[in-house]
Protein backbone atom coordinates (compact mmCIF):
# COMPACT_ATOMS: atom_id res chain seq x y z
CA UNK A 1 0.00 0.00 0.00
CA UNK A 2 0.92 3.38 -0.83
CA UNK A 3 2.87 5.58 2.33
CA UNK A 4 0.19 8.84 0.88
CA UNK A 5 -2.32 6.05 1.19
CA UNK A 6 -1.58 5.14 4.71
CA UNK A 7 -1.79 8.57 5.31
CA UNK A 8 -5.42 8.94 4.71
CA UNK A 9 -5.56 5.67 7.12
CA UNK A 10 -3.85 7.66 9.79
CA UNK A 11 -5.83 10.61 9.38
CA UNK A 12 -9.30 8.76 9.43
CA UNK A 13 -8.12 6.61 12.60
CA UNK A 14 -7.81 9.90 14.31
CA UNK A 15 -9.75 12.00 13.38
CA UNK A 16 -12.52 11.71 15.86
CA UNK A 17 -10.54 10.45 18.56
CA UNK A 18 -9.19 12.01 22.10
CA UNK A 19 -5.23 11.77 23.00
CA UNK A 20 -4.10 12.65 26.10
CA UNK A 21 -0.58 13.47 26.89
CA UNK A 22 -0.02 11.50 30.22
CA UNK A 23 2.55 13.94 31.08
CA UNK A 24 0.53 17.32 31.21
CA UNK A 25 -3.32 15.94 30.93
CA UNK A 26 -3.40 17.73 27.85
CA UNK A 27 -6.28 16.54 24.99
CA UNK A 28 -4.97 16.61 21.53
CA UNK A 29 -6.78 14.98 18.16
CA UNK A 30 -4.21 12.85 17.01
CA UNK A 31 -1.79 10.63 18.59
CA UNK A 32 1.46 12.05 17.37
CA UNK A 33 0.97 15.39 19.39
CA UNK A 34 0.03 13.64 22.72
CA UNK A 35 3.31 11.54 22.26
CA UNK A 36 4.98 14.63 21.67
CA UNK A 37 3.86 16.82 24.73
CA UNK A 38 4.94 13.92 26.70
CA UNK A 39 8.30 13.53 25.65
CA UNK A 40 8.56 17.96 25.46
CA UNK A 41 7.23 17.98 28.77
CA UNK A 42 10.02 15.32 30.27
CA UNK A 43 13.03 15.94 28.56
CA UNK A 44 13.21 19.54 27.76
CA UNK A 45 13.01 22.72 29.57
CA UNK A 46 9.72 24.38 27.81
CA UNK A 47 10.46 28.24 29.18
CA UNK A 48 14.09 27.72 27.32
CA UNK A 49 13.31 26.60 23.73
CA UNK A 50 9.56 29.03 23.82
CA UNK A 51 11.96 32.21 24.86
CA UNK A 52 13.99 31.33 21.60
CA UNK A 53 11.62 30.71 19.60
CA UNK A 54 9.49 33.72 20.16
CA UNK A 55 12.44 36.02 20.28
CA UNK A 56 13.28 34.42 16.76
CA UNK A 57 9.28 34.44 15.19
CA UNK A 58 6.77 36.25 17.41
CA UNK A 59 3.27 35.28 16.82
CA UNK A 60 3.24 35.18 13.11
CA UNK A 61 6.98 34.05 11.71
CA UNK A 62 7.97 35.63 8.96
CA UNK A 63 11.53 34.59 8.10
CA UNK A 64 13.88 36.85 6.38
CA UNK A 65 15.44 36.13 3.14
CA UNK A 66 18.56 36.30 3.98
CA UNK A 67 19.99 35.02 7.09
CA UNK A 68 23.57 34.56 8.55
CA UNK A 69 24.66 31.62 10.15
CA UNK A 70 26.70 31.55 13.36
CA UNK A 71 29.96 30.65 12.69
CA UNK A 72 30.25 28.88 15.91
CA UNK A 73 27.58 28.08 18.21
CA UNK A 74 27.53 28.93 21.90
CA UNK A 75 27.33 24.69 22.31
CA UNK A 76 29.07 22.21 20.24
CA UNK A 77 25.96 20.65 17.81
CA UNK A 78 27.47 17.15 19.40
CA UNK A 79 25.71 18.59 22.95
CA UNK A 80 22.30 17.47 21.16
CA UNK A 81 23.40 13.95 19.46
CA UNK A 82 23.10 10.51 20.34
CA UNK A 83 24.33 7.29 19.91
CA UNK A 84 21.60 5.52 18.02
CA UNK A 85 20.29 2.10 18.73
CA UNK A 86 17.67 -0.10 17.19
CA UNK A 87 15.14 2.16 15.51
CA UNK A 88 11.38 1.53 17.23
CA UNK A 89 9.57 4.78 16.71
CA UNK A 90 8.09 3.94 13.16
CA UNK A 91 6.85 0.49 14.80
CA UNK A 92 5.19 2.76 17.23
CA UNK A 93 3.37 4.23 14.57
CA UNK A 94 2.44 1.35 12.43
CA UNK A 95 0.76 0.39 15.91
CA UNK A 96 -1.91 3.32 14.95
CA UNK A 97 -3.54 1.40 12.48
CA UNK A 98 -6.14 -1.08 12.32
CA UNK A 99 -4.73 -4.72 10.35
CA UNK A 100 -1.69 -6.24 11.04
CA UNK A 101 -1.01 -5.68 7.20
CA UNK A 102 -1.30 -1.80 7.33
CA UNK A 103 0.48 -2.02 10.71
CA UNK A 104 3.22 -3.25 8.99
CA UNK A 105 2.73 -0.96 5.53
CA UNK A 106 2.48 1.96 7.51
CA UNK A 107 5.75 1.21 9.98
CA UNK A 108 7.45 0.73 6.45
CA UNK A 109 5.72 4.11 5.02
CA UNK A 110 7.47 6.15 8.44
CA UNK A 111 10.64 4.19 8.54
CA UNK A 112 10.97 4.97 4.41
CA UNK A 113 10.54 9.21 5.79
CA UNK A 114 13.06 9.10 8.37
CA UNK A 115 15.25 7.40 6.19
CA UNK A 116 14.38 10.20 3.56
CA UNK A 117 14.89 13.22 5.76
CA UNK A 118 18.34 11.99 7.09
CA UNK A 119 19.62 11.36 4.00
CA UNK A 120 19.30 15.46 3.10
CA UNK A 121 22.57 16.52 2.63
CA UNK A 122 22.59 19.50 5.51
CA UNK A 123 20.87 17.46 8.06
CA UNK A 124 22.57 16.47 10.97
CA UNK A 125 21.70 12.67 11.85
CA UNK A 126 21.01 11.56 15.10
CA UNK A 127 20.60 15.05 16.49
CA UNK A 128 17.63 16.08 18.37
CA UNK A 129 18.19 19.42 17.77
CA UNK A 130 18.19 19.26 13.83
CA UNK A 131 15.08 16.41 14.32
CA UNK A 132 13.09 19.21 16.12
CA UNK A 133 14.02 22.03 13.77
CA UNK A 134 12.83 19.62 11.14
CA UNK A 135 9.67 19.50 13.22
CA UNK A 136 9.20 22.95 14.20
CA UNK A 137 10.12 24.62 10.41
CA UNK A 138 7.31 22.11 9.03
CA UNK A 139 5.16 23.37 11.38
CA UNK A 140 5.26 26.97 10.78
CA UNK A 141 5.51 26.85 6.93
CA UNK A 142 1.97 24.93 7.12
CA UNK A 143 0.52 27.02 9.88
CA UNK A 144 1.63 30.41 8.16
CA UNK A 145 2.47 29.77 4.82
CA UNK A 146 6.28 30.61 5.12
CA UNK A 147 9.60 28.50 3.41
CA UNK A 148 12.09 29.17 5.67
CA UNK A 149 15.16 29.53 3.78
CA UNK A 150 18.01 27.15 4.06
CA UNK A 151 20.11 29.59 6.40
CA UNK A 152 17.40 30.42 8.78
CA UNK A 153 16.28 26.91 8.99
CA UNK A 154 20.10 26.15 9.89
CA UNK A 155 20.41 28.67 12.45
CA UNK A 156 17.40 27.42 13.97
CA UNK A 157 18.75 24.10 14.46
CA UNK A 158 21.67 25.72 15.71
CA UNK A 159 19.45 28.18 18.33
CA UNK A 160 17.76 24.92 19.17
CA UNK A 161 20.63 23.43 20.30
CA UNK A 162 21.83 26.13 22.21
CA UNK A 163 18.66 25.76 24.66
CA UNK A 164 19.00 21.81 24.86
CA UNK A 165 22.51 22.14 26.14
CA UNK A 166 21.43 25.00 28.57
CA UNK A 167 18.69 22.49 30.10
CA UNK A 168 19.67 20.35 32.67
CA UNK A 169 17.22 17.59 31.92
CA UNK A 170 18.17 17.48 28.39
CA UNK A 171 22.18 16.93 29.65
CA UNK A 172 20.56 13.81 31.71
CA UNK A 173 18.33 12.32 29.13
CA UNK A 174 19.81 8.91 28.01
CA UNK A 175 20.59 8.03 24.11
CA UNK A 176 17.67 5.93 24.23
CA UNK A 177 15.28 8.61 25.05
CA UNK A 178 17.11 11.62 22.56
CA UNK A 179 16.43 9.15 19.88
CA UNK A 180 12.86 8.70 20.55
CA UNK A 181 12.51 12.51 20.42
CA UNK A 182 14.43 13.12 17.08
CA UNK A 183 12.95 10.43 15.50
CA UNK A 184 8.89 11.49 16.52
CA UNK A 185 10.09 14.56 15.77
CA UNK A 186 11.13 13.64 12.31
CA UNK A 187 8.40 11.16 11.52
CA UNK A 188 5.81 13.12 12.81
CA UNK A 189 6.96 16.10 10.51
CA UNK A 190 6.93 13.71 7.77
CA UNK A 191 3.50 13.05 8.17
CA UNK A 192 2.44 16.19 7.88
CA UNK A 193 4.25 17.00 4.50
CA UNK A 194 2.59 13.75 3.59
CA UNK A 195 -0.93 14.86 4.52
CA UNK A 196 -0.62 18.07 3.09
CA UNK A 197 0.46 17.23 -0.24
CA UNK A 198 -1.98 14.33 -0.50
CA UNK A 199 -4.60 17.28 0.34
CA UNK A 200 -2.86 19.14 -2.71
CA UNK A 201 -2.96 16.44 -4.85
CA UNK A 202 -6.49 15.32 -4.57
CA UNK A 203 -8.09 18.94 -3.91
CA UNK A 204 -9.24 17.36 -0.62
CA UNK A 205 -9.08 20.83 1.54
CA UNK A 206 -10.25 18.51 4.75
CA UNK A 207 -6.50 16.93 4.47
CA UNK A 208 -4.91 19.98 4.45
CA UNK A 209 -6.50 21.16 7.19
CA UNK A 210 -5.47 18.20 9.44
CA UNK A 211 -2.19 18.26 8.42
CA UNK A 212 -2.71 22.76 9.39
CA UNK A 213 -4.40 21.56 12.33
CA UNK A 214 -1.54 19.10 13.35
CA UNK A 215 0.99 21.71 13.06
CA UNK A 216 -0.69 24.20 15.11
CA UNK A 217 -0.67 21.49 18.01
CA UNK A 218 3.31 21.63 17.34
CA UNK A 219 3.77 24.87 17.92
CA UNK A 220 1.52 25.12 20.55
CA UNK A 221 3.99 23.01 22.31
CA UNK A 222 6.79 25.26 22.02
CA UNK A 223 5.15 28.87 21.63
CA UNK A 224 2.26 28.92 23.85
CA UNK A 225 -0.31 31.85 23.69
Amino acid sequence: MRPTVLLVLLAAASANAQYSSFATGRSFNNPMSAMMDTMIQQSIERKLLEKALLKKYGDAPAPAAKVEVKPTPSAPLAATDFKPGPHTVAAKFGDLAATPEDKRALAAACAQILEGIEGQPDFRKNNVAYGLAVLIGVSIQLVYGKTIPDAEAEQLARDLNDSLAATPNFRKLPAKDRQLLYETSVITAGLMVGLNQEGLKTGDASMQEKAKDMARQMLAMFMPK
